[in-house]
């Protein structure tokens, strides 16, 4: 089968060459191979166990953990993309919000567990990067008007 001859080789997204970027281009244009080059530099291992530490579950040991397209669960993403919103901390999603009884008592819950990720100044940078990408990227279908 000739498919099984052919190796996989990164592109960027456009699968045009873009020479020398800075990260938030790089990021928000999907140019992987600015990306990949960013791992070569700070080392795959050093990746791998930083998500590791963020609490993400069976991690392929391959590129794919560099170019973000290994899979989670929506539950898991909720709860790894929470400390952006909440300054480097992240919460563990909760399902129930408050449950009322029939006397209109209402319990509310709120997040307990939490986890220091990273610093409000990287995690700002981190969501800017985000954001950029849906207003000027390849993110472009998930924005929302209003």
């Amino acid at each position: 089968n000739s498919e099984q001859n052919h190796a996989w080789h990164p592109s960027n997204y456009s699968r045009k060459f873009l020479g020398l970027v800075t990260l938030q281009e790089a990021l928000s244009h999907s140019l992987n191979l600015a990306t990949i080059n960013l791992s070569d530099q700070l080392g795959f291992e050093k990746i791998y166990q930083s998500l590791s530490d963020m609490g993400f579950k069976n991690l392929p040991k391959d590129l794919s953990i560099v170019l973000g397209s290994f899979a989670i669960s929506p539950i898991e993403a909720a709860e790894k993309y929470s400390l952006f919103s909440n300054y480097g901390t992240m919460l563990k999603p909760m399902l129930i919000e408050s449950i009322t009884n029939q006397q209109n008592n209402i319990k509310t819950f709120t997040p307990i567990e939490t986890k220091k990720i990273t610093s409000k100044e990287q995690a700002f940078l981190t969501l800017s990067v985000l954001m950029n990408a849906v207003e000027n990227g390849t993110g472009s279908l998930a924005r929302i008007k209003g």
